[in-house]
């Protein structure tokens, strides 16, 4: 198998996580886009986000952990305001960037990555690599750039093939190509900076969402005061604004009631999975994730012939990203030289061989097998030598 050009990678259980997160975002296009949008009220959506993301605080509660989860030492410390305040910062300019694309387009939120324009994709893993290099300090080799130029290409000839830029790039206001830019870069900031306070300042991911889930539940709050108070008006016409009123007057407390709960459980998992894999992989582990999620955007938005056709060049881009997640490894031209797995095998060499050159029969336990390995001629002068030196100073 050694001698075989492609060979298996560094193999982590942690890796359902991804799945998981995956299969919770085909669920949550698939509602989307099925769930009656005459039934629908987006600031009761965001009720049920933010109340699904501050329960993830009960995580810690049922699994009984051992450290006190709510210091109030801690939460009005100047440390954790800064850190806490430049995260409630980055979600405002999120929300408030998706909330005007839907205004100044047809009044529907779209999240960054449910979009039907494949080659977007490929420009948010562009970014998402220049941020995690730049401010994640990650390393990039050649196997990498290799996986990343195959991915970009293939998400070309799937928008080629389904004839995506045409409805996605080229019918679109300028003004919502800058804000579905503008989106992507805020949202990419956003998972860098969450993850760089998972990994790096240790917050526990369910106290990075309750935070989050506890500004958005304000905001809400605060955007329903204004519209009853003072923006709202019952008789005047339906918008945005005033679809509050005609929403519980017209939609029947049934599907309200079932919108709400679908919501809180699909988004608090969602968020949930995304918090574990940003703690227990990286940021670059959700590419796999967004890409499944495509390609279930794709079959169920795209109205052109061939989208069962683009599955074969999903699953081509699927296996280039596991070679640039290291799931897979090249084997030849020394492309797998730089992986996770083999510098980790050259650490455990390099420390085997030292710990052989401090012993003099140099035995090694390794898994229940004794390894010996013979002194060089060398080397056994210089114990003798040293051996003397010690006993002449002991005379002495």
């Amino acid at each position: 198998m050694t001698n075989f050009i492609f060979s298996l990678g560094k193999i982590d259980k942690k890796l359902f996580l991804v799945f998981s997160f995956a299969l919770n975002e085909v669920i949550l296009n698939f509602l989307n886009h099925y769930y009656p949008k005459e039934k629908t009220y987006q600031i009761m959506d965001s009720y049920s986000i933010s109340l699904a993301e501050m329960l993830v605080l009960a995580i810690p509660y049922i699994i009984k952990y051992k450290e006190k989860i709510i210091k109030k030492d801690e939460i009005f410390s100047k440390k954790n305001i800064k850190y806490q305040g430049f995260l409630w910062l980055i979600s405002a300019l999120l929300y408030g960037t998706i909330s005007f694309n839907s205004f100044s387009n047809d009044n529907s939120l779209n999240a960054p990555h449910s979009e039907i324009l494949c080659s977007k994709e490929a420009v948010e893993i562009i970014i998402l690599i220049i941020f995690t290099k730049i401010f994640l300090k990650y390393k990039y080799y050649i196997h990498h750039v290799i996986s990343l130029i195959l991915f970009c290409i293939l998400c070309f000839f799937i928008d080629y093939l389904l004839e995506n830029f045409q409805e996605g790039l080229f019918n679109q206001k300028l003004l919502k190509i800058i804000l579905d830019c503008v989106t992507i870069i805020i949202d990419i900031v956003n998972i860098c900076y969450t993850a760089y306070m998972i990994n790096i300042l240790y917050y526990h991911y369910w106290s990075i969402s309750f935070s989050l889930g506890f500004f958005l539940f304000s905001v809400n709050t605060i955007v329903l005061i204004l519209i009853v108070a003072f923006l709202g008006d019952p008789n005047g016409e339906k918008n945005f604004i005033n679809n509050l009123y005609y929403f519980f007057s017209e939609v029947s407390p049934e599907w309200i009631i079932l919108r709400f709960f679908l919501w809180l459980i699909v988004f608090g998992s969602s968020q949930l999975l995304r918090l574990l894999v940003l703690e227990k992989l990286t940021p670059n582990h959700m590419l796999i994730s967004y890409e499944i999620s495509k390609l279930s955007n794709v079959l169920i938005k795209s109205n052109s012939e061939y989208r069962w056709y683009s599955i074969i060049l999903f699953v081509f881009q699927f296996i280039s990203l596991l070679f640039f997640l290291e799931i897979l490894e090249y084997n030849f031209c020394d492309l797998n030289f730089n992986t996770i797995k083999n510098i980790q095998e050259r650490e455990l060499n390099n420390m085997i061989m030292k710990e052989s050159d401090s012993s003099i029969n140099s035995e090694i336990d390794i898994e229940g097998y004794i390894v010996k390995r013979e002194k060089t001629p060398e080397e056994k002068e210089m114990n003798l030598i040293d051996k003397a030196k010690k006993e002449e100073a002991k005379k002495n």
